[in-house]
């Protein structure tokens, strides 16, 4: 049978186009962004479009919040966790540059309420977790909430989940921000000392 040819799946060049033309598409961002003198801040970007661009899309809540903590928000009696973020416990401490201790986790809370004071956050849900919370990419005014955590040092990147906020989480370190000014024990970390 050596003459005959393996067949295609039906689909299996189409799939293949749609991936080079994705690819394309990234690849334009990204020399843009270079001849732009933006290249931070445009891959940045495409980094956070393309974890969306492969994430199923769900509910979508909307409304004002309570912050619970800084990756925890309640809407109208419904619990939504902030996808691809872990923030500081409400009740965790770090430390400073010169080792003293200071309330980080309420500090992030706060910086975080005070954020989303009096705003409209729309979530758009990406799963559920095992305690029943939205997980959830959320934005007030525009902005991604997630990546403003993150990006102000009152999270890390949640890796396991998702690297969306890895860029976001490198320059926070770099500017010293909020955590990342002196040293901390990472938030699942010191969930797991708690226990």
């Amino acid at each position: 049978m050596r003459g005959r040819r393996k067949r295609q799946r039906k689909g299996q060049v189409k799939g293949r186009q749609n991936w080079v033309g994705r690819g394309a598409a990234i690849a334009v961002v990204l020399l843009g962004a270079f001849l732009t003198g933006m290249a931070d801040e445009l891959t940045e970007e495409a980094e956070r479009l393309l974890g969306d661009l492969f994430r199923p899309q769900g509910e979508i809540l909307s409304g004002q919040v309570r912050v619970i903590d800084a990756d925890s928000l309640d809407m109208d009696g419904r619990s939504v966790r902030l996808f691809g973020i872990d923030a500081v416990e409400k009740n965790q401490t770090c430390q400073d540059r010169t080792g003293t201790e200071w309330p980080c986790g309420r500090h992030a809370t706060e910086k975080l309420a005070a954020t989303l004071d009096g705003q409209n956050v729309r979530c758009l849900v990406q799963d559920t977790d095992r305690y029943g919370r939205a997980v959830s990419l959320c934005e007030a005014g525009g902005k991604d909430v997630n990546y403003w955590v993150v990006r102000n040092g009152w999270a890390v990147a949640y890796t396991r989940y998702s690297r969306d906020y890895e860029q976001a989480e490198a320059k926070a370190r770099a500017e010293n921000r909020g955590i990342f000014a002196g040293s901390f024990i990472p938030p699942e970390d010191w969930r797991r000392q708690q226990r």
